[in-house]
């Protein structure tokens, strides 16, 4: 069963005068959390990236920062359709759009504790975006959770898992020396990211596998 209908692109901040730094520490907060998820990261950028990236709706993206990944987000009408002719699978599909809520909220809440922003207004500001980590999260559970406000609630609240995981002295460690790595470098692939987080104590996970769940 094929969860992807676009690429496994997470779209970070606009693009602003704040520079690289944030931006990295943003993505390396979705590779740590993914890499302990017992998901795929192939690849980790800090942009700009002007013009080469779609969003699930076709449209062009303007994004400060990349990761590309296992896990995809699905468009609804393929999980609907997945449901409908597959009742079995939605156990898998449940497990699969809360690890996407929980991935996509673990950049947003790295990007807080090292710009000191405040969790709130880093919330507020992920919300008001058209799109980017909080809109790709309302579309996971869109095909499970019809109602928009009970489906931002739930999303808030995974997001809060998220907060408490990055603020994990560990993990955090972990999310610092990437981002420092990341921002030296501007792109880090599977091989370079599983070495940095070696260094770290964080082995990486075999696929499918998974030493946290939110």
């Amino acid at each position: 069963m094929s969860h992807s209908a676009q690429p496994a692109v997470r779209c970070s901040l606009p693009l602003t005068s704040r520079g690289s730094r944030t931006t990295a520490f943003h993505e390396a907060g979705h590779v740590v959390a993914s890499v302990l998820c017992g998901h795929l990261v192939h690849q980790v950028q800090v942009g700009p990236y002007r013009g080469v990236l779609t969003n699930r709706y076709g449209q062009p993206v303007v994004c400060a920062g990349l990761m590309d990944g296992s896990l995809r987000v699905a468009m609804p009408p393929a999980i609907k359709a997945t449901l409908a002719s597959n009742p079995g699978a939605k156990a898998n599909i449940i497990r699969r759009a809360v690890d996407n809520v929980f991935l996509s909220g673990a950049g947003p809440a790295a990007e807080a504790r090292f710009s000191r922003c405040g969790w709130p207004r880093t919330v507020v500001a992920q919300v008001w975006a058209s799109d980017g980590d909080y809109a790709d999260a309302m579309a996971s559970l869109e095909p499970l959770v019809t109602d928009p406000d009970k489906r931002s609630r739930m999303v808030l609240g995974i997001w809060e898992v998220s907060r408490r995981f990055v603020a994990r002295p560990t993990v955090w460690k972990a999310i610092a020396t990437l981002a420092e790595e990341l921002r030296a470098t501007g792109k880090m692939d599977s091989g370079q990211i599983e070495a940095c987080l070696l260094g770290q104590g964080l082995a990486r996970v075999p696929y499918g596998q998974r030493v946290l769940t939110p």
